[in-house]
C-alpha cells in the first residue's frame, strides 16, 4: 500500500515533517500535470519499494526532496530509495539516505535539468548510488557517497550537458561510471 498518491493534476503540494515506516511507497507522484511538490524535512524506515516515487512519463513536475532522513530501503533494482521517474527539473538536495539494497537516488527513465546537491548517501547496493539511463543537463555536485557495494555516480547512455563536481565517493567498484554517447564535465 502507498501511504501517499498524489495524482496527475494536482499541484503546488507541500509534505513535511512526517513518519513513514513499513510502506509499499511512501510517496507516489503520478505523471501528467502534478507540479510544484516540495517533500521535505520527513524520515521513511523500513521500505519494500521506493521512499519517494515518480510514475508515468517525464512531466515537467518541479519536485523539491529536501531534508529528508530514508534508512532501511528494501527496494530491488529499478526501485531506487528516491525514483525520480517522471520528474523534470527537480532538485534534490540535504537528504540522508542509507542501508538501501538498491540505490540512492535514480530513474530508468528519460529525466532534465535534475540538481543533486549536498545529499549524505551511504550503505548502498543496487545499480549505483546515483543512477539514471537518460539525464539531459544534470547536475551532480557536493554529494558525499560512502560504504557502496556497487557504482557511485552511474549514467548510462544518451546523457548530455552532465556537470558532475565536488563529490567524495568510497565505493568497492566504479566511482564514476559514464557509457558511450554521454557529454560530461566532470571535476
Amino acid at each position: 500500500i502507498d501511504a501517499i498518491t498524489i495524482n496527475s493534476g494536482i499541484s503546488n503540494i507541500t509534505i513535511n515533517n512526517l513518519k513513514f515506516i513499513g510502506y509499499s511507497n511512501a510517496i507516489v507522484i503520478g505523471a501528467g500535470s502534478s507540479r510544484n511538490v516540495i517533500i521535505e524535512n520527513n524520515t521513511f524506515t523500513s521500505g519494500y519499494s521506493s521512499s519517494i516515487k515518480g510514475s508515468g512519463e517525464p512531466t515537467d513536475a518541479q519536485v523539491i526532496i529536501r531534508n529528508n532522513t530514508i534508512t532501511l530501503n528494501g527496494a530491488g533494482i529499478g526501485d531506487w530509495a528516491i525514483s525520480c521517474g517522471g520528474f523534470n527539473r527537480s532538485i534534490i538536495y540535504n537528504n540522508n539516505i542509507s542501508n538501501s539494497s538498491a540505490g540512492a537516488i535514480g530513474t530508468s527513465l528519460y529525466t532534465f535539468d535534475t540538481v543533486i546537491t549536498n545529499n549524505n548517501i551511504s550503505s548502498i547496493g543496487g545499480e549505483g548510488a546515483i543512477s539514471f539511463l537518460v539525464c539531459q543537463r544534470g547536475y551532480i555536485a557536493n554529494n558525499t557517497l560512502i560504504d557502496l557495494t556497487s557504482r557511485g555516480i552511474r549514467f548510462d547512455r544518451d546523457n548530455e550537458g552532465l556537470i558532475i563536481k565536488e563529490n567524495y565517493i568510497n565505493t568497492a567498484s566504479r566511482c564514476i561510471n559514464l557509457y558511450p554517447h554521454t557529454s560530461a564535465y566532470v571535476y
